[in-house]
């Protein structure tokens, strides 16, 4: 779509740009949502290991491989704290 440059084109991609930001902030947000919540009626605390370097030492399919790359686990922590 970036080669046409047409106007239909970029209002395209003006549309479809930050999707899968959004779509990877909600998804934290849904899963630490219930994390939270079943550590409350639990009563326990929530530790989180160090995810640095995740990439380099767990090995997925070639499929899954751009999805675990392009996660933001730093997001995770934050929405955590």
């Amino acid at each position: 779509m970036q080669k046409k440059s047409s106007r239909s084109a970029g209002r395209k991609l003006q549309q479809l740009s930050g999707k899968e930001a959004r779509f990877a902030t909600d998804v934290n947000h849904c899963i630490l949502k219930q994390i939270v919540a079943q550590a409350k009626g639990t009563q326990r605390g929530v530790a989180l290991e160090e995810l640095k370097g995740i990439h380099d030492w767990v090995t997925v399919r070639k499929k899954q491989r751009a999805t675990l790359r392009s996660w933001s686990f730093h997001q995770l922590r934050a929405f955590l704290s």
